[in-house]
C-alpha cells in the first residue's frame, strides 16, 4: 500500500490518500464486503508520480467499514462500488445515445470488475472512521 502526499511550502508532508493495489488479488464481487489489513507501513509517493492509466476507483467514505473484530483492518462495502461503476457505465451509454454515436454493446461489454487494479481512498475519509494514518508512517516521515 503507498500513501500519496504533497509537500508544503515549508516542506512538511501532507498525505492525501491511500493507493491499494489490487495487483496480486481477486476479489468476489459478489460479496457484500472485502477486507484489508493495513500494513505496519505504508510505501511513500510523491502526487507527482501517481499513475493514471491504471484503472482505480475511489472508495467513499460511506463504503468503509471498520473490521468488528480486528485492528487496523477496514471493510469495502462492494455493492455501493458495483452501484457507482453501473451507473456510469449507463450514463456512458445514455451520453452516445444522446450524441448520435452508434454503439454495439461492445462498448461497455469490456469491462470487467477485475480489470479495476487500484482502490484509491482518501485520507480524510479514513480518519472519519477513526483510522489514524500517521501512526503508519515509519521513523522516515
Amino acid at each position: 500500500m503507498k500513501i500519496y502526499y504533497d509537500e508544503d511550502p515549508e516542506n512538511a508532508y501532507n498525505p492525501y490518500r491511500v493507493i491499494i493495489s489490487l495487483e496480486n488479488t481477486t476479489i468476489d464481487w459478489d460479496k457484500k464486503i472485502f477486507y484489508i489489513s493495513l500494513p505496519d507501513k505504508f510505501e511513500k509517493v510523491f502526487h507527482e508520480d501517481f499513475n493514471e492509466d491504471i484503472m482505480s476507483i475511489s472508495i467513499q467514505q460511506g463504503d468503509l467499514l471498520l473490521h468488528p473484530m480486528k485492528v487496523n483492518t477496514i471493510g469495502i462495502y462492494l455493492p455501493n462500488i458495483v452501484n457507482r461503476i453501473e451507473k456510469l457505465i449507463k450514463d456512458e451509454k445514455k451520453n452516445l445515445l444522446m450524441a448520435g454515436t452508434i454503439y454495439s454493446s461492445g462498448v461497455t461489454a469490456a469491462f470487467e470488475y477485475n480489470n479495476i487494479k487500484q482502490f484509491i481512498i482518501y485520507i480524510s475519509d479514513l480518519s472519519s472512521k477513526g483510522i489514524r494514518i500517521n501512526q503508519f508512517f515509519g521513523d522516515d516521515w
